[in-house]
């Protein structure tokens, strides 16, 4: 009769699952009381179950866990005053909000003890109506944006990536434009996890403390955005658009070898993979090669 201890247990699998249902408790009540001193509680009890012995065994249920106590204390924590330029919007996304969006998303997956499920379903409803106020502030910041014509480089706006960023770099070094078309902010935070245990290193202009933030062309399609990012300038085409202003681009050109223009692949020239087809991987090894543009859907 000692189930009421089993959380005590630093070695049971049934004092890690006990202390789930502890956390997930108190992140039910820091979800629906909104306070600093409930989310700390919950980040504590959290705590406690990272540190039991068979928390690695759980990685996945315990890393999810881990993400929805960041939600938590991420709903208590004082808000900011509405942001008015759209260099403020884009860098509040970018800084804060986009990852809030990934402990959302990390959370659909829920877990297999119903009161841990029903603790993410209460966090993502609430953080669901947070962000939602924010987008809304945010769509007028870009209206505004977009009427007063004068656009500056905060956010960049995606038609000029190429003379902006990319050429830049090309001066110096190789480099290798890989497009992830249709990849969430919040998606990308997933996978920059992963990166610097894959040998990515992260780098960004002098003078800044994180890359600089690009903001899609309205609508934001594929036909209309993606063409317009592959170009260097506002347009509207399909792949072969692309192909042709990638490798026709003036500062892509002005920094290649002759007779080496920018060359850009899609989806379809990849192949089935994983392995690169033998087109690209000699594209890419060409010491002339200056610049290589990958689409992947």
């Amino acid at each position: 009769r000692a189930e009421s201890a089993a959380a005590l247990s630093p070695a049971l699998d049934v004092g890690l699952e006990a202390r789930m249902k502890d956390a997930a408790a108190s992140l039910s009540v820091a979800a629906i009381s909104g306070t600093g001193e409930d989310a700390v509680r919950a980040w504590n009890r959290t705590a406690e179950v990272t540190a039991h012995d068979r928390s690695k065994d759980q990685r996945a249920r315990v890393d999810r866990l881990t993400m929805a106590a960041r939600l938590a204390c991420w709903l208590a924590a004082p808000r900011p005053s509405p942001t008015q330029t759209m260099a403020e919007s884009a860098a509040h996304y970018a800084g804060e909000s986009g990852f809030a969006d990934r402990a959302r998303h990390a959370l659909q997956a829920g877990d297999r003890i119903p009161e841990v499920a029903a603790a993410y379903a209460t966090l993502r409803e609430i953080a669901a109506i947070r962000r939602e106020e924010d987008n809304r502030v945010f769509a007028g910041v870009v209206q505004a944006w977009n009427a007063g014509g004068t656009w500056g480089t905060d956010p960049l706006p995606v038609e000029r990536i190429l003379d902006l960023i990319v050429v830049p770099l090309a001066r110096s070094v190789p480099v290798l434009v890989l497009v992830l078309d249709g990849l969430s902010f919040a998606t990308w935070r997933a996978l920059a996890e992963s990166l610097p245990r894959l040998g990515w290193s992260e780098y960004c202009p002098k003078g800044r403390t994180a890359p600089p933030t690009a903001i899609a062309v309205l609508p934001s399609v594929t036909a209309v955005s993606r063409t317009s990012l592959l170009c260097g300038t506002i347009t509207r085409g399909d792949q072969t658009t692309e192909r042709k202003g990638f490798a026709e681009h003036p500062g892509l050109v002005g920094v290649s070898a002759a007779g080496s223009p920018p060359v850009l692949f899609h989806k379809a020239d990849l192949g089935p993979g994983p392995e690169l087809p033998a087109t690209l991987r000699e594209k890419i090894a060409t010491p002339g090669q200056r610049v290589v543009g990958v689409v992947h859907n």
